[in-house]
């Protein structure tokens, strides 16, 4: 079915066996020494076997004095680490996988607590970065050339090892797009000035590496084309598209044998790791201009979510090869599944950027990368196969959230007879409103058919949908264990005057459907991600208005995807109220205090939506245990929390029971 994604391409003289590429990601799961370990094998081979046909191992390290990017990094800056770097080739290749590694320096983009005995990050100037305001200091002249040589060495190591290629990372606003970007580089020397020059740091690399590798080795460029600097209000000069290409053809006459291309860097990141309101392919008129530009084949990412779009771009010559790195995250048989015709089988992925906002939160605790709705993914390794349960056993789960479906597939798998009641018609639970209702967030209904197709195909899963479980049901089903995955409660302020008006709506009742509100002055009290996604629902019709006790929005939601509907709330003109608290509730208005200046102020209200967070209730479970029965409470259920957190609950609840 889809002909050209499936068929054999090539890089230099590497084919690969088809057009899927998993792109580079750092997911903080390597050795602390800079090797590979079993985990970080266990992670490639999964998706190798998976069915993909080139891994980029991303931000391999080529400088340890100021070229950390992560804890837990591979590292390619001594002899003694080509072992650890064939070990990785090594579990590949078996699978007909062809893998690159994509060396890289941080630059300026990353917290200088990261370079040991360092005081500063170093960059093609001393201009800090916005996000991590590091103090930054210029590479000198010598410096420069002494960093080409960590890649070129770097790169020699990487084809001892068995490597089919290697990947220079000069996009995303990592060192090497530092020096091509006339927004970080403003150096006077022969790396500073014209674009030849501002390329020059890369050109040197790739001849370096072709002249003691070979022109037989693959050398790529990861390329940022456009950084949208301008979209963020940045008046200074920054690399735009045409640019962009100027800079493609540069590398291409240099001798690059591929360009990975995409855009922006972390000062603009929702351009380069896209939330969910970017359409699948959106970057296809700029991958045009590229093409258009260069004639070396082209691996590029645009949102690229299902085979069908990838096959479009494809058969239309814009790429050669298609990248996506968090369907592979969320689904390590991504390959396998299309190539077989089970499309309906992947599990993907919902967009919700957990993925990247994990990655420096769990550097800090040792964690590597998680991702919502897979949570093996880089823990292959630790979790392993799941266990054999005891013959016979069958289970009930109350409620049909993301913890309690993945409860049941797992508990399934392993043979357990499973039986989910939940209150709602549909599978889901806050899924089907707080997730896929607000704008954009319709990927999350996918997650709800892959565990429908997984229910059909694993059989041994049970469904009572409408029904409202209670202490007579389960001892009519009398299971050997129950599961509690009924989420929490909304939290009510009781002691705020009229809390209980008329003009008090739920969030459930706005985003499922049971009201709808239009035309109407509307306060929203809550700032948190239920908060904002449901004033970003609300206001296309309303006049909508936020208030909240907070300093800032989304507190605990990955900051990529608040940024994005911030953007589409200020566009909307949605007044952001923070630092002040809800005082009282009356027929026509409400009334809040700056917390600030104890002023009190008064705001026009037909509606008022109350999403100041959840609490947990576990008296049914209480019950459950006091008539004898095994009971489990995982989820929000146990604690209020995030879909990653609940996903990963359900499935170690189902992994454990009755090993």
């Amino acid at each position: 079915m889809y002909n050209t994604l499936l068929s054999e391409g090539k890089i230099g003289n590497v084919a690969i066996k088809n057009r899927m590429v998993m792109s580079p990601m750092g997911v903080n799961i390597e050795g602390l020494d800079g090797r590979s370990n079993e985990e970080e094998l266990a992670y490639f081979e999964a998706r190798a076997k998976g069915g993909c046909g080139l891994i980029i191992v991303g931000v391999v390290r080529v400088n340890d004095v100021h070229g950390n990017e992560l804890p837990r990094q591979l590292s390619a800056t001594s002899d003694d680490k080509v072992d650890s770097i064939r070990a990785l080739a090594d579990r590949i290749h078996p699978y007909g996988t062809k893998i690159f590694c994509q060396l890289q320096h941080p630059g300026r983009e990353i917290e200088v607590e990261l370079q040991p005995g360092q005081e500063y990050v170093v960059s093609a100037s001393d201009k800090a970065c916005k996000v991590t305001n590091a103090p930054t200091r210029a590479l000198s002249t010598d410096e420069v050339r002494s960093l080409i040589r960590d890649f070129i060495d770097a790169a020699k190591r990487c084809k001892e090892a068995g490597m089919d290629g290697v990947e220079l990372h000069a996009g995303h606003g990592y060192l090497l797009q530092q020096f091509v970007s006339p927004y970080t580089n403003n150096r006077t020397d022969e790396y500073g000035g014209s674009t030849e020059n501002r390329c020059r740091m890369v050109t040197e690399i790739i001849k370096g590496i072709h002249e003691e590798c070979g022109d037989d080795f693959p050398v790529g460029v990861r390329v940022t084309v456009e950084e949208f600097l301008t979209a963020t209000g940045v008046t200074e000069p920054s690399l735009e598209l045409p640019e962009g290409c100027m800079v493609c053809r540069i590398f291409e006459d240099a001798g690059a044998d591929y360009l990975n291309v995409t855009v922006g860097l972390y000062e603009t990141g929702i351009f380069s790791v896209e939330p969910l309101s970017f359409p699948e392919g959106w970057r296809h008129d700029i991958l045009q201009a590229v093409r258009e530009s260069v004639s070396i084949p082209l691996v590029a990412v645009s949102a690229f979510r299902t085979p069908a779009v990838m096959e479009q771009f494809l058969e239309e010559g814009v790429v050669d090869f298609c990248s996506s790195g968090r369907c592979w995250l969320a689904d390590p048989e991504y390959g396998i599944k299309i190539a077989e015709g089970r499309e309906d089988e992947i599990r993907g992925c919902i967009g919700c950027m957990r993925c990247i906002a994990s990655v420096p939160e769990n550097a800090m605790i040792d964690q590597p990368c998680e991702c919502s709705v897979n949570p093996e993914a880089c823990r292959e390794y630790r979790y392993g196969s799941l266990p054999e349960a005891e013959p016979g056993k069958n289970v009930l789960i109350i409620g049909a959230g993301p913890s309690g479906l993945k409860a049941a597939e797992t508990l399934a798998k392993r043979g357990v007879h499973v039986t989910i009641a939940d209150k709602h018609s549909d599978i889901g639970g806050t899924m089907h409103y707080q997730a896929a209702v607000p704008p954009h967030k319709d990927r999350y209904n996918r997650l709800v058919k892959y565990f429908k197709k997984q229910f059909e195909l694993i059989g041994n899963v049970d469904l009572m949908m409408d029904t409202v479980a209670d202490l007579d049901l389960v001892k009519k089903l009398a299971p050997d264990a129950v599961i509690v995955a009924t989420g929490s409660i909304p939290l009510i302020p009781r002691r705020i005057p009229g809390h209980d008006n008329a003009v008090v709506k739920s969030v459930e009742d706005v985003l499922e459907g049971h009201i709808s509100i239009e035309g109407k002055n509307v306060i929203v009290i809550g700032s948190g991600l239920t908060g904002i996604e449901t004033a970003e629902f609300l206001c296309d019709t309303n006049n909508v208005t936020i208030a909240d006790m907070a300093d800032k929005i989304g507190k605990g939601a990955a900051p990529g995807y608040v940024a994005d509907v911030a953007m589409h709330l200020e566009k909307a003109g949605v007044p952001i109220l923070l630092g002040h608290a809800l005082k009282e509730i009356c027929d026509d208005h409400v009334v809040i205090e700056d917390l600030a200046t104890n002023e009190e102020k008064t705001l026009p209200a037909d509606a008022v939506i109350l999403a100041l967070g959840s609490r947990t209730d576990h008296t049914f479970p209480e019950e459950l245990q006091e008539a004898g029965f095994e009971t489990h409470i995982i989820g929000s259920a146990y604690k209020d929390g995030t879909i990653v957190l609940a996903s990963r609950a359900g499935y170690e609840i189902g992994r454990e029971l009755f090993a």
